[in-house]
């Protein structure tokens, strides 16, 4: 499994060795940017703390065109009282677009912060909006409950 670096110094040997793993990363962006799903699927750094680790892959499966809240994922990691906690790990995120951030919004369904800004967070949304979902859907999380909202359905509120 290949880790997106993190926290490593540029060098050319980085830029020789790496080349075809940041045009894949550029590629991504792009692909998601546009609305575009993306296949490319990567671990996590080892050197995280636990807790983000957790928040992030949780927010790394919510699908294109569907939404959750802070205080969803706070339940379906096992800690109910923790949406502010889960707000700071997503606001920590640091693969923005392929860890999806931006597919979590507050409790009241509206936008809520985004560190691009909150109109990015509207265009990206509504790029990935789709008529044709559910309104709802509940997803398994180490078989606990994540309800998922369709972004078509809630856009609107934006």
């Amino acid at each position: 499994m290949r880790y997106l670096p993190f926290d490593v110094p540029f060098t050319e040997d980085l830029e020789r060795n790496h080349l075809d793993f940041a045009r894949e990363i550029l590629d991504a962006l792009e692909a998601t940017f546009n609305g575009r799903g993306v296949a490319w699927k990567f671990s996590l750094p080892p050197n995280l703390p636990a807790f983000t680790r957790e928040v992030l892959s949780v927010v790394s499966r919510i699908p294109r065109g569907y939404v959750t809240t802070y205080g969803e994922i706070a339940k379906a990691i096992s800690e109910s009282n923790a949406a502010r906690a889960v707000a700071r790990a997503v606001a920590s995120n640091p693969f923005l677009l392929l860890i999806p951030c931006h597919r979590v919004v507050k409790s009241n369904l509206e936008v809520g912060g985004y560190v691009l800004g909150e109109n990015m967070k509207r265009t990206l949304l509504k790029r990935e909006a789709n008529r044709d979902l559910l309104d709802r859907i509940i997803f398994y999380y180490k078989g606990r409950k994540l309800r998922l909202n369709s972004t078509w359905k809630i856009w609107h509120k934006m």
